[in-house]
């Protein structure tokens, strides 16, 4: 699920990504368990307290996988995902443009004041360092334009002060603008000294900008005002010349905190760490975030510089600049403003339009498939849309795109900061499943249900490698990239209840697989990690309708003959960093699929004709083996996990986890399809205050494992009073099929004390029957339209309609002129942010919430 700029609903955000290490005794649990129930209020600051009902927002419905029959859904694409066109075919393009800031100050604050996220921040560990980490590693002359010259500055009259050894003048005041020209003052000087104020040396040109700290930048998930922001000089004198334009979040490198408190350094670091996310939120290219904190007197100042990234924050110790610590906060400031934006943070394997400051492509360095002897090389992939991003500062940093390669190729690219405490990478895993597969005569069965590797870097760096030698550091995080096949559609995008039912049974039967006979279990089986995949392109006898069926006899025959091979796992080497630099030769990938085109182009109201379908799972990051020692790193995505896990989290236990937890998790998402959407195609449920009371609501606001875990018994056991009642008319003739479900998962009440006993068979069974029903039932139903185009995104061809366009843009300033034609507005549907769902991250003992 793409995730939401701007969030101010009455909502909670269903979502599996990666979370932060922060342990249940964090202290944001009781301020959000109390917050779910209208006890508690927004920050300090918010006029209104947020709505009492939350409810969930599961993904929406789209049809990502018509890239795989590019000739038939040109007008779809061209409309959803205009990036994936050739430049001669973007007729729907519209030039770049920023969303529009909130106005209403109310909205606003509301957006602000995430509780949920502040809490996490705030939690964070911070680890202190010497200022020599900043000459020795962070500013090293190594990686500034010309090797920083003391002596020079020592012998300028306008940087320094012989007599008093310190600077030779302070800013007049300790407002934003004056200590805005202080700064400028001392970068244009150190560029003097330096000898590269002319122009004649190649290097980067930024200066300093008070204006953020009136109105703050556009474009993140919160609200926050940096006082001083280091952008690009030919953008700060744009700025200047109009004053009611607001800067974006994507054009500042660093920032500068001020202020005339005596001991702010608790503080400091608070704005810093917010700020940093939404740096982070907006900038995928991003590796760290350099800050620098100024306060006291303008003839006493002290400093500090912060680091920000994935792992958390380190920071120097706040010290008086005046000195020798003069020479080393001149060489922040001479960085800041002349430094490569890699030297800020900013990774090189990702090219950044310079106008938009949006990243347009990847290179991602390691082994590919398509060799028999493994061979390590560079793709480059150009973004195609970001399907998929965490707001979550300190974790794994989640994102994933829709990407295309040299020869047109469709993939899907999957960008983490993963534990280096992991012992298994989703790049080894993915492998593994896809050789058990090749080698297994009936593995063709389940190919359209797992993803296919095409290139992964385990390490493309490393958040030890900023921090030197410093001993206290936290932990390590590794940025890993992988490139997968095929791009399926979010679950919520079935087209009937015979799909719906298909899709899962196809999903049980993968999962049979993977543990039976590739020997590994998911571990994170949620509403995001299951897809469906449109398949296009099959032989006779081999479309996934049939597959199916011979899935379910191969399976059935090992169960009856106890046969389950199991392949062991294979060893996995050490981290290697990679160099993030683009080198080798760079392969252009296979050549195109050969797609269906027996039809002529679908127009906007997209197909109701039948297109094969096959269930797929996805996101390898939380899988492990089943042989060897048992693994007790506890995983999943709250609202989804199995009892016993939230349990032995709750209890600080060893949990092994099984097939059929898996299975557990995916009754979960049944059952909160069931209760959240009213219809196929996407037709999500909205909140109804005189509606039926939702049990399930609960699953979504509760935060404490051991009351989820209490919550979702009581809701499966009370079925007559919890659940039928909150279902949809849609899904009432499925409750039967529900009950059935949940009557095998468990071997006996109260659910929470008694084990999980549920089998794949047992599963398979009750969904056959259902899917025996509905495919009688539907023969003469229309399926829900394919690659529909809602109206207000259709393009309007006659001169009435003054040439309004979808409102969608190109992140590519380059790509396409300056269009005349105007843009209708959009009301984007906004929702808060405050219980985002997330996972467990095993790693550290499983017992802290990612």
């Amino acid at each position: 699920m793409a995730y939401l700029r701007r969030i101010n609903g009455p909502t909670i955000f269903c979502n599996s990504t990666v979370f932060s290490d922060v342990d249940n005794s964090s202290g944001f649990t009781s301020s959000i368990t109390s917050y779910a129930s209208g006890t508690s209020t927004t920050a300090k600051g918010s006029s209104n307290n947020p709505p009492t009902d939350m409810f969930p927002v599961l993904p929406q419905a789209h049809n990502f996988s018509a890239l795989g029959n590019l000739q038939k859904f040109q007008q779809y694409i061209a409309v959803e995902l205009p990036l994936a066109l050739d430049k001669q075919d973007k007729e729907f393009m519209l030039p770049p443009s920023s969303p529009p800031p909130p106005t209403d100050k109310g909205v606003r604050r509301r957006d602000v004041n995430s509780v949920y996220l502040n809490q996490l921040l705030k939690k964070i560990d911070k680890t202190y360092s010497p200022e020599a980490w900043i000459e020795k590693q962070i500013f090293p002359d190594s990686k500034l334009p010309v090797p920083f010259n003391e002596p020079a500055i020592r012998a300028s009259k306008e940087l320094w002060n012989a007599k008093t050894f310190t600077y030779a003048r302070g800013p007049v005041d300790m407002d934003e603008p004056r200590v805005r020209e202080w700064l400028s003052n001392i970068a244009n000087n150190l560029a003097v000294v330096h000898n590269i104020a002319d122009g004649t040396l190649e290097r980067c040109d930024r200066s300093f900008d008070s204006s953020t700290a009136t109105k703050g930048p556009s474009g993140s998930y919160m609200y926050r005002r940096p006082d001083i922001s280091v952008i690009n000089r030919a953008l700060h004198h744009e700025a200047m010349k109009n004053q009611e334009k607001r800067l974006d979040w994507n054009s500042i490198y660093s920032f500068v905190e001020v202020t005339t408190k005596k001991s702010p350094a608790a503080d400091l670091r608070r704005q810093i760490s917010e700020k940093a996310s939404c740096l982070f939120d907006v900038q995928p290219q991003r590796t760290f975030v350099c800050a620098l904190a100024i306060y006291g007197k303008p003839d006493e100042l002290f400093f500090f510089l912060a680091l920000v990234d994935r792992a958390g924050m380190t920071s120097t110790r706040p010290v008086k600049i005046g000195s020798y610590s003069i020479f080393v906060f001149m060489r922040v400031v001479f960085a800041f403003c002349f430094a490569n934006p890699e030297t800020l943070g900013w990774d090189p394997s990702m090219t950044v339009d310079p106008e938009t400051y949006e990243v347009t492509s990847i290179a991602v360095t390691g082994e590919v498939n398509d060799e028999r002897t493994p061979t390590v090389t560079t793709r480059v992939f150009d973004i195609v849309k970001l399907i998929h991003s965490s707001p979550i500062l300190y974790s794994c940093g989640t994102r994933v795109w829709i990407v295309k390669d040299g020869r047109g190729n469709f993939y899907v690219l999957k960008d983490s900061w993963i534990l280096e405490a992991n012992a298994v990478s989703e790049i080894d895993l993915t492998k593994h499943i896809n050789a058990a597969i090749e080698r297994d005569p009936d593995g063709c069965l389940f190919q359209s249900s797992c993803p296919s590797y095409i290139i992964g870097q385990n390490c493309v760096c490393s958040t030890d490698t900023i921090r030197g030698i410093l001993q206290d550091r936290p932990p390590t995080r590794h940025r890993r990239r992988i490139v997968t096949a095929a791009i399926g559609d979010p679950i919520t995008s079935f087209r009937s209840k015979t799909e719906f039912v298909s899709v899962f049974l196809d999903i049980v039967n993968t999962l049979e697989y993977l543990s039976t006979t590739a020997g590994v279990i998911h571990g994170d089986i949620s509403i995001n990690n299951v897809l469906i995949n449109r398949v296009w392109n099959y032989k006779p006898g081999h479309s996934p309708s049939q597959l199916c069926d011979r899935a379910i006899i191969k399976l059935q025959t090992n169960m009856n003959a106890n046969v389950g091979p199991v392949i062991q796992p294979p060893a996995v080497p050490a981290p290697v960093i990679q160099s993030s630099a683009v080198q080798g030769p760079v392969v252009q990938g296979p050549a195109p699929l050969v797609v269906d085109t027996s039809d002529s182009s679908i127009d906007s109201e997209g197909t109701t004709k039948f297109i094969e379908s096959a269930g797929m799972v996805i996101d390898c990051d939380f899988m492990r083996f089943l042989v060897g020692p048992p693994s007790s790193q506890t995983s999943g995505t709250l609202p989804f996990m199995a009892l016993e896990a939230l349990l032995a989290a709750d209890r600080g236990t060893t949990f092994v986890h099984t097939a059929g937890h898996d299975l557990e998790c995916l009754l979960n998402t049944i059952l909160t399809i069931c209760h959240y959407t009213i219809g196929p195609c996407g037709q999500l449920r909205e909140l109804d205050p005189k509606g039926p009371q939702i049990q399930l609501n609960k699953w979504f606001s509760t935060e404490n494992w051991k009351d989820l875990a209490s919550l979702k018994s009581i809701t499966l056991e009370a079925y007559d009073s919890h659940i039928e009642g909150a279902i949809p008319p849609y899904w009432k003739d499925f409750g039967p099929f529900l009950r059935r479900l949940i009557s095998v998962t468990w071997d006996g009440l109260p659910f929470m004390e008694h084990r999980n006993i549920a089998t794949h068979q047992a599963y398979r069974d009750i969904l056959k029957d259902a899917l025996e029903k509905y495919a009688s039932e539907e023969k003469q139903t229309v399926l829900g339209p394919y690659a529909f185009i809602p109206t207000k995104k259709r393009p309007f061809n006659s001169e009435d309609d003054q040439g309004f366009q979808p409102s969608k843009r190109s992140r590519r300033s380059k790509s396409v002129g300056p269009s005349q034609r105007k843009v209708r507005p959009r009301n984007p549907k906004q929702r808060y942010l405050e219980h985002y769902q997330d996972s467990f991250e095993p790693g550290q003992g499983g017992s802290n919430v990612k």
